[in-house]
Parts: C-alpha cells; sequence; structure tokens
C-alpha cells in the first residue's frame, strides 16, 4: 500500500559548493552532514561539510581526481571516504589521511560500526580492519559487490551485481542466500546499491526497482517494494526505524518496516530525476543528493 503527501516533506537546494557531482551523503547524528562526489568540469573530486543540519556548506580542502563513491563513519564520529583505485581516505582530529588497504579497483561499500571497525566492498573482495586501518583482512568472492552492513549482534550481509546477496556469521566467512538474477542480453547490469540493518537479524536491502526485507539474519528474502518505485539509487533507516529510499522521481518513506509507504517528495523537471545518496537523523533532519549540483533539504519532524 502506498499513498502520496499532499506537500513535499523535502524542499531543493541549489547550488551546492561547487560545481560539482555529489553521489553519497552521511550524517554523524550530531547535526553535521557530509557529501562526496566525482570530478567534474576540471575540479577534483568534492568533499563538502555542513555544521548546521544541511543549511549552509563549505568545501574540505583534500583534493583527489579519483572519483568517490562513498561517504560513512561510526555515529558522532569521523568520516571515512572510499573511491575509484582502492581509494580510503578518513578524518583524524582534523586532517585528512589516506589509508593503505591494498585494494586496487573502485572500492563501492562502507560501513563503519565504530571508529577502530570498518568493513569495505570492492569487485572480488571483502576487507575488515578492526584497528582503524593499520591491518586488514579479507575475504575473496566472485562477485562485485556494492555494500555490505552488519547488525551489531553478529549477522552480517552484502550485496551488489545482479542482485547477489552474501551473508556472514562472523564477517570472514561468506555465503550466497540470493543467487545473482539472470539478465536479457543487452541489459545493463542490475545492483542492489544499498543495505541496512533495523533489529538483530533484520536487514533491508535496495536497488534498481527492489525493496527487499530479511527478518532472519540475511538467510531469507522478501519484496516490500512500493508500487511504482523504480531506480532505486540510496536507503537509510533512522533511529526510529524509519526507512527511507530514494529513487527515480521521489522519495518515499516507510513507518512500518516496509508494510505500507509514503510518497514524501516527487521531483519535478528532467534535471532533477533522481537522488543518488540520502541519510536521515532521527529527529527527520535530513539530506539528499540529486544530478546538476542540487540538494534536498528535509526539516526536523
Amino acid at each position: 500500500m502506498e499513498r502520496v503527501e499532499t506537500a513535499s516533506r523535502w524542499s531543493l537546494v541549489e547550488p551546492l559548493p561547487g560545481p560539482n557531482w555529489y553521489v553519497s551523503v552521511w550524517s554523524d547524528g550530531a547535526g553535521t552532514f557530509w557529501l562526496t562526489g566525482l570530478p567534474s568540469f576540471g575540479r577534483p573530486a568534492p568533499i563538502a561539510r555542513s555544521t548546521d543540519g544541511g543549511h549552509t556548506w563549505a568545501l574540505e580542502d583534500l583534493l583527489s581526481r579519483r572519483s568517490h563513491t562513498r561517504v560513512r563513519g561510526a555515529p558522532g564520529g569521523e568520516p571515512w571516504v572510499i573511491g575509484e583505485r582502492g581509494m580510503v581516505v578518513t578524518r583524524r582530529d582534523g586532517t585528512w589521511k589516506r589509508v593503505r588497504t591494498g585494494l586496487k579497483g573502485w572500492v563501492h561499500g562502507l560501513w563503519c560500526p565504530s571508529p577502530e571497525t570498518v568493513y569495505l566492498t570492492a569487485d572480488g573482495a571483502i576487507a575488515r580492519t578492526h584497528d582503524a586501518g593499520r591491518t586488514w583482512s579479507f575475504t575473496e568472492t566472485t562477485f562485485a559487490l556494492s555494500t555490505v552492513v552488519g547488525d551489531g549482534a553478529g549477522s552480517f550481509v552484502a550485496a551488489g551485481k545482479d542482485g547477489v546477496i552474501l551473508r556472514s556469521d562472523d564477517g570472514a566467512r561468506w555465503s550466497v542466500t540470493r543467487e545473482a538474477q539472470p539478465m536479457k542480453q543487452g541489459n545493463i547490469p542490475r545492483y542492489l546499491r544499498a543495505l541496512a540493518t533495523f533489529a538483530p537479524g533484520c536487514f533491508v536491502a535496495a536497488g534498481d526497482d527492489a525493496v527487499l526485507r530479511s527478518d532472519d539474519g540475511g538467510r531469507t528474502w522478501r519484496d516490500v517494494t512500493p508500487q511504482g518505485l523504480r531506480e532505486v539509487m540510496s536507503l537509510c533507516v533512522t533511529a526510529s526505524v524509519t526507512w527511507f529510499v530514494g529513487a527515480l522521481e521521489r522519495i518515499v518513506r516507510s513507518d512500518d518496516r516496509g508494510a505500507t509507504w509514503v510518497v514524501e517528495h516527487a521531483h519535478e523537471g528532467p534535471g532533477h530525476a533522481w537522488v543518488y545518496a540520502l541519510d536521515v537523523d532521527a529527529d527527520g533532519r535530513g539530506f539528499a543528493v540529486g544530478p546538476h549540483n542540487t540538494g534536498y533539504l528535509r526539516a526536523a519532524d
């Protein structure tokens, strides 16, 4: 079941510091939002920070010609930023530091349950550290994985190309619980792009035209996709277990773990059709990014 709110909960903010192309958002839960993006118009890939809930932004001084794919950190902690050609950086005491992991290709997935523990996914590998990046352990796979998350109680899930899903009970040994979905010849590969946890053993996965839910530690999954949702790019779950999903032409919300959905925002005009990334705090403050250097601000509930 899905219904549409009469007024959008999100207001368009443009331009963001740039010109840039932002593709990732993270909130530390304490009023600071971070954005990362791609090199554009001859400028390096940007990292921007807002300390007032997304109202004003300033660029960080880290310069990189490598595309950034994701920004995240531990709640209340400093951000980690990942990207192409094995790029991993983190901010410590106000200074950006590059972290050597041994990964060579695109790094897509990033999960930070604590300042010391970080999980990464890349093409064919899952990497993890428990000492803030000084040493890393690796699990080799045959899959292109785009995202990873744990529930804090011992279950882990990773997902990626063609909708494949892996799970683990220790973060080191992984098994396939959802096989890659067959594609018609000539189609662009499809990805599950985002994962989140909403209770011990409970996960939600999203990407392309699907939102999936698991209540058994990632062993089985059922479809809870709202009607008409297409080209899902982003997902977040708040501390109050509200789900937010960003997709083509809309942002949707579920307050009952995927049973019913509300369309919070419908985009206007072809230039603002997608939501590449979003994050929402427990008090309802949120920020989302889309094409052409645009952002969307959600006020507190």
